[in-house]
């Protein structure tokens, strides 16, 4: 075997991949201080599995991954391979070649591989074993290890000896082996410890399973005859329950008669009332209407009144008119002379504008001349001008004709351009219209036979639908059935929750407490014990029975809280209750020697409960001294073992007391505070298991919704192509009709178009003719035109003329004429004045006679005052008479009321006795129907407790049932069997299937401890085996050590004697190992007496001897001569050679006879800092170099 290479990558100070390879003989690896040689042997050392960091010199297993240089990252990870020569299998592995690999990353994970096939530390800890390669072995050896040899403890010493003498293996196989007997040894202890404990069950198990048996017997007999009772009782009590049910009818249908005449009378009261009421509305409205003829009464005299007013308002009025008359008739007087006057100044005014007129009139002529010969002059003007404008309207004319002639001209080439284009296109249009409407009719024959496949597809899917809709309507109903299944047992949940929340079961005493603390009136109150504490099921009888009233004490925070509760109680007569403040109460414990370890213990009843912390005072008062046990057995004899010094309870609710005395017998099922409880979390259970059920169909009905989903989707999806298939129908249909319609409308067009063209064309020729004629007619009138323009000149110089003699003319004539309008004015003046005075004469004369007329009206308004107050009380008497006759239709309505009241009266007392006879009547009924509900109560609770005993319903007890000939004798059996199987005591059922498991397992450990007991001998055997091996082994290569031992340190150090001693010789295997030397011309009696280099030859020599015993097949050498002189050097590297031909050796030095001995050598150096480089040296330039040869 050799060792050819080494890799490293990201170890230590080489980050970059290096390889070494390595040949037979010495390699050296050299280099300065620092530069990272002894990395190459932590490497070596790190790959053969080293776990030790500190021999790795550092502080951490990540530290041996390059940490980075200033211009270098760290590595992720560090790798080591060490590849050898395996031609001659000394390694147990069928490969010429074995590389050993080792890689640790910064994340902590690490892995080990052989050939690159990932393996455990362990399996190259085996590889390596007794090569002396591994790391306990002797093939790395620094400068540190190379003292150890001489400077340990003898018994420190060993471990290199054990690797020489190939003993590692049978220690490794021996420590195994010792384990396996540990581990067996243990594991016999254990199944005695089981078995005793089995033989100490089988006995009693086989006791209880026969009682059992028995039981099981008994209990079956008397399931029997039970039901068999019990539906005897039911038979007899639905033919009772027929009976009352006839009675009911009976009652009922009495009931119903009563309830008839009643109604007969009601409706006679009714009636009666009704007539009644009708007299009381005709009275009211005669009362209504005498006050209404009151009122009218009332309102005529206040009308007279108002008509006496008047009167006397209208003779005031006449006397004013009269003094207004007088005062009128001398205001008409004095009127009459001013006007007189007036007149008189008109006169002179009217004579001077006579004047004034005729001056007028002359100037008026002179003007009037001058202007008709302008107004001649302007007509001239005016008609040349109109000439002018008609010639130039006419050239206008005729230049837009021509104009739009030319315009015309060229729309008609462009219409019959755009025609051509025009029929071209209509052409092609009609060439795609028959061809789309022969490719609309394909498409419609399609359609129809799409349509026809999918409505056969559609009444497929159908078929599938229907039947899917079945299957989750079943489903649906059983979901609805488990459903209701879980509501009645939450409904019966519900109604013990009311219960409980209510305090059902507690003393009025308590009840009253827990109210008032509600409502805040007293402070401090906890609440009872049994509301403070929970209990597991199987727990609660018995803690009920231990508590017994104290179930119902109430915890309180302290003293005052509890007088105060006391106090409030006493005063309001509320009962009695017991208190228990938090701040006095302190728990008590049961002083019972071992007490958990009788048999039936079951613990003491404060550990049973769970409550708040703050009430473990409390608990451990009030059941800290209580125990429980499994049955009356149990507990009779913890009693008598201890003296009969503390109660004791069993789960079904016996009680042993302290002092002797026993309490027991049946328990109510479900009657306790707690156990109601038990029952409400029983029931929520129950529910909740119905539920899971219920929700697991729920994914098979999902399933079925999916599927039904699914189907109705398909079908909606193929409804939705057959109605999307039937409207293409009609589209396709619709387009059809459109495209035929489109082809006869562009046929016609087509046609319109010819026709059209042929006008366009002859129009075309007419404008053409028309625009020459155009040109010349506009020639002719401009030459007209320009003669009519130089006339018109002409005469606007003669207009000029004309306008200045009429101008002087109009200012004189102006002058005149504001003369004239002066004087009009003063004319007016007076005649306003005029007008004035007679119109006040005339409005004067107005109102004499309004006055006139208006005191004849006041004197006939009096008149006909008079002749309305005379109407008005005769009115008056009329109404009176009316109220006296309608007095007297009331007074016999009144009387007619009275008789009424008086009959109702007497009808509602006899209507009285009908309704007492009722009442009888549906107490008779209510008592029958009470009767009848206990009974059907009394049934319904022998079928509860059908369900509730024996789980089983009415129909299937029918099927148990046997007949029953005499009752009285199957109840003395029934209660034969009770008291046989009370007789029984406590019955374990599960014994029987216990106890054959038991037996089954006793039979299997007994065969286990006998394999182990084999399998113990055996291991004994061969660690004796092993042992005697190691000492064979270990004394012969011991032996060949010491000789050769003394042989080479007689050589390294010239002379002297050295010898290895065992310190127990009569315990090789665990003697520790003394060397005593004796160098040449010195006497030594303590290693520690020996120079730094003489420690490292003795320690160099054991090395070498043990060498010479077993090669290795490489070693490392980590500076280990560093403390020798130059002649001991080139001593030591000399006697390496003679190892080369069996061990290759890898020497990391400084020393100079040390290199001069090696084969191959590398330079490790550090040229970038932090990062270590290898170089191979050439032998020959080295030793040139060295001076060498």
């Amino acid at each position: 075997m050799q060792l050819k290479s080494l890799q490293i990558q990201g170890f230590k100070s080489f980050p970059d991949k290096t390889t070494l390879a390595f040949d037979k003989g010495i390699t050296a690896v050299v280099g300065p201080n620092g530069s990272g040689k002894s990395n190459i042997s932590d490497a070596i050392s790190w790959v053969l599995g080293e776990q030790s960091i500190r021999s790795l010199r550092g502080e951490k297993m990540e530290d041996v991954i390059f940490l980075g240089a200033p211009n270098r990252k760290a590595t992720g990870f560090a790798f080591v391979a060490l590849t050898f020569d395996n031609r001659d299998r000394y390694f147990n592995v069928d490969n010429d070649e074995i590389t050993i690999a080792r890689k640790l990353y910064r994340s902590g994970e690490s892995e080990y591989r052989i050939n690159n096939a990932a393996v455990r530390l362990k399996d190259i800890n085996e590889l390596l074993m007794d090569t002396g390669l591994g790391r306990d072995g002797y093939s790395i050896i620094g400068q540190g290890k190379i003292d150890e040899i001489v400077s340990v403890k003898s018994s420190q010493r060993r471990e290199i000896f054990e690797e020489a003498a190939g003993i590692s293996k049978y220690q490794y196989r021996k420590a195994e082996a010792e384990k396996k007997l540990d581990a067996a040894c243990e594991n016999l202890i254990r199944l005695k410890d089981i078995m005793v404990e089995l033989e100490n069950r089988v006995g009693p198990l086989k006791e209880q399973a026969e009682k059992a048996q028995q039981f099981l017997a008994l209990s079956q007999e008397k399931k029997v005859t039970e039901i068999s009772l019990w539906m005897d009782s039911t038979e007899k009590m639905r033919k009772t329950l027929e009976q009352q049910e006839q009675a009911v009818i009976a009652a009922r249908n009495k009931t119903q008669d009563i309830a008839a005449i009643l109604e007969e009378f009601e409706y006679k009261i009714e009636d009666t009332y009704g007539e009644s009421q009708k007299y009381k509305v005709a009275i009211e409205a005669s009362r209504s209407r005498m006050t209404a003829v009151q009122e009218e009464i009332s309102k005529l005299g206040a009308e007279i009144a108002v008509l006496e007013n008047d009167i006397l308002h209208h003779q005031r009025t006449m006397e004013e008119i009269q003094a207004n008359m007088v005062q009128y008739q001398q205001t008409y007087k004095e009127n009459t002379g001013q006007l007189k006057r007036t007149r008189e100044q008109m006169e002179q005014k009217n004579q001077q504008m006579l004047l004034l007129i005729e001056e007028k009139e002359a100037t008026e002529a002179v003007a009037s001349q001058a202007e008709s010969q302008w107004q001649r002059v302007l007509e001239e003007i005016a008609r040349l001008k109109n000439k002018r404008n008609a010639y130039e309207k006419n050239i206008a004319l005729q230049k837009l004709n021509n104009a739009s002639a030319n315009s015309l001209l060229a729309e008609a080439r462009q219409r019959l351009e755009e025609m051509d284009q025009a029929k071209q296109t209509k052409q092609q249009s009609l060439e795609a219209l028959k061809k789309e409407l022969s490719q609309c009719g394909e498409l419609i024959e399609n359609i129809v036979k799409k349509q026809d496949s999918l409505k056969n597809t559609e009444k497929g899917y159908q078929l599938k639908l229907e039947s899917k809709n079945s299957q989750l309507k079943e489903k649906q109903q059983q979901q609805e059935k488990l459903k209701s299944q879980a509501q009645q047992l939450l409904q019966k949940a519900r109604v013990l929750e009311d219960m409980e929340r209510n305090m059902e079961g507690f003393q009025s005493s308590v009840k009253q407490i827990m109210a008032v603390s509600r409502h805040g009136r007293l402070s401090g109150i906890h609440g009872p014990v049994s509301q403070l504490i929970t209990s597991s099921p199987q727990y609660a009888v018995a803690v009920e029975t231990a508590l017994g009233s104290s179930m119902q004490s109430i915890v309180v925070e302290n003293e005052d809280s509890a007088k105060a509760a006391v106090n409030y109680l006493k005063f309001s007569k509320g009962g009695r209750c017991t208190f228990l403040p938090l701040s006095t109460i302190k728990a008590q414990y049961l002083q019972a020697a071992n007490i958990e370890k009788n048999p039936g213990f079951v613990g003491i009843a404060a550990q049973l409960v769970q409550y708040s912390g703050k009430y473990k005072d409390i608990v451990h008062n009030l059941l800290g001294r209580i125990a429980v046990a499994e049955n009356i057995d149990y507990a009779v004899a913890m009693a008598k073992k201890y003296g009969y010094k503390f109660r004791i309870v069993t789960l079904d609710g016996q009680v042993i007391n302290a002092g002797g005395s026993i309490t027991g017998g049946s328990t109510i099922k479900n009657g306790g505070i707690l156990s109601r409880r038990t029952e409400i979390e029983d029931l929520h259970s129950q529910a909740q298991e119905v539920e899971r059920q219920c929700q697991k169909e729920m994914p098979i009905l999902q399933e079925l919704q999916e599927e039904t989903g699914v189907l109705q989707g398909a079908l909606a999806h193929l409804q939705a192509q057959i109605k999307t298939v039937q409207e293409d129908y009609i589209t396709y249909l619709s387009e059809q009709k459109h495209l035929e319609i489109n082809l006869a409308e562009l046929q016609k067009s087509q046609k319109n178009q010819e026709e059209e063209y042929l006008a366009v064309a002859r129009k075309l020729e007419s404008l053409r003719t028309n625009s020459k004629s155009f040109e010349e007619t506009i020639y002719q009138i401009t030459a007209e035109l320009d003669l009519i323009l130089r006339q018109v000149e002409e005469k606007k110089a003669q207009q000029g003329a004309l306008a200045e003699q009429k101008q002087k003319a109009a200012e004189s004539l102006n002058d005149k004429r504001f003369c004239i309008f002066e004087l009009q004015k003063d004319i007016e003046a007076l005649k306003a004045v005029e007008s004035q005075i007679l119109l006040a004469g005339t409005e004067q004369k107005e109102q004499l006679a309004a006055l006139n007329s208006k005191l004849a009206a006041a004197q006939l308004a009096a008149a006909q005052a008079k002749e309305a107050i005379v109407v008005k009380r005769g009115q008056q008497q009329q109404k009176r008479e009316e109220t006296e006759e309608e007095a007297k239709k009331l007074e016999w309505s009144m009387a007619a009321i009275l008789e009424l009241e008086q009959k109702l009266t007497a009808m509602r007392e006899q209507e009285k006795q009908y309704i007492i006879q009722k009442e009888q009547a549906f107490g008779e009924l209510e008592r029958l129907e009470g009767k009848k509900v206990n009974q059907q109560l009394e049934y319904d609770n022998i079928i509860a407790r059908l369900w509730d005993d024996y789980h089983i319903t009415r129909s299937q007890a029918v099927s148990i049932a046997k007949h029953i000939e005499n009752p009285i004798r199957e109840k003395a059996r029934l209660q034969e069997l009770k008291n046989k199987i009370r007789a029984l005591g406590s019955i374990n059922v599960a014994a029987i299937e216990e106890y054959r498991e038991v037996e089954q397992r006793y039979r299997f450990l007994k065969q286990q401890i006998d394999d182990v007991e084999r399998s113990r001998s055996e291991l004994i055997a061969l660690i004796k085996e092993l042992t005697a091996q190691m000492q064979e082994l270990f004394q012969t290569s011991f032996g060949a050590i010491c000789k050769n031992f003394s042989e080479i340190f007689a050589e390294l150090f010239g002379g002297g004697r050295a010898d290895l001693v065992l310190t127990d010789p009569q315990n090789i295997l665990q003697s520790g190992i003394e060397i005593e030397v004796q160098p040449p011309g010195k006497i030594i009696k303590n290693l520690s007496s020996l120079s730094g280099g003489e420690k490292t030859l003795v320690a160099i020599a054991v090395y070498l001897a043990i060498l010479k015993v077993k090669p290795s097949p490489f070693c490392v050498l980590d500076e280990i001569e560093a403390a020798l002189d130059e002649i001991n050097v080139v001593r030591y590297a000399q006697y390496l050679r003679r190892f080369v031909n069996n061990t290759q050796f890898i020497s990391i030095t400084h020393r100079r006879g040390t290199m001069e001995e090696a084969d191959i050598m590398y330079g490790v150096t550090m040229q970038e800092k932090g990062i270590s480089r290898l170089l191979e040296l050439d032998i020959t330039q080295v030793e040139s170099k060295l001076g060498i040869k």
